[in-house]
């Protein structure tokens, strides 16, 4: 089909520019999957530790002195 409107410089124009914006999504494409597999391996790497430990578990939060989480509410100033 290109050949038939190679004389339309405004149709070749966005032929070329679809070329490279594929280009570029294929470039984008193979740098996500190596950027996926090193994260992987790095979470492989780390070693996996209790969130909590047995003594946190065991002081109830009225214990420790906070009966309940407090909720703050934000109101918007317009200048």
């Amino acid at each position: 089909m290109r050949t038939l409107m190679a004389t339309d410089a405004r149709f070749n124009k966005h032929c070329d520019e679809y070329r490279k914006v594929t280009g570029l999504l294929d470039e984008l494409e193979l740098e996500v999957a190596r950027l996926r597999h090193a994260m992987a391996s790095m979470i492989a790497q780390v070693p996996m530790k209790p969130i909590f430990s047995g003594r946190d578990i065991a002081i109830a939060p009225r214990q420790a002195g906070l009966t309940r989480h407090r909720s703050y509410s934000f109101r918007s100033e317009t200048i």
